[in-house]
């Protein structure tokens, strides 16, 4: 028999999170990854081509996409992220008979969300 100095075992249960969880994480973290590896190599070439990628504006837009690109992702293993109806939103997609992919943006709809934000933003002087 061996006798040692071993911890006192506590009255809680250890519970270990289930196998679907940590693929569920696993998953999110290749997404974050893959979408942090093409983003950086489409900001090096679009500043080898020349554009400012340092400015404000840019940086902005770039945020976008980047939570573009991560709920893409998202989005193919089953998991929400909150730029995805956003996206789902103003954009229309559909597959024609030859398996072609057409996507675009709904321009009356993302008109008419803009105008209500304007709408929202300035708001009218009572008569």
């Amino acid at each position: 028999m061996i006798k040692g100095p071993w911890k006192a075992k506590s009255k809680k249960e250890v519970v270990l999170p289930e196998e679907d969880i940590i693929e569920m994480q696993e998953n999110l973290m290749f997404c974050d990854n893959l979408t942090e590896a093409v983003m950086v190599q489409l900001i090096h070439s679009v500043g080898e081509n020349g554009f400012d990628v340092h400015g404000e504006k840019f940086l902005r837009d770039m945020g976008f996409i980047i939570e573009a690109v991560r709920a893409s992702l998202y989005r193919d293993c089953d998991c929400v992220h909150p730029m995805a109806k956003i996206m789902s939103a103003f954009t229309t997609g559909k597959i024609d008979e030859d398996d072609n992919g057409l996507v675009g943006i709904d321009h009356e709809k993302l008109v008419r969300i803009l105008e209500d934000l304007d709408d929202e933003e300035d708001p009218k002087e009572p008569a």
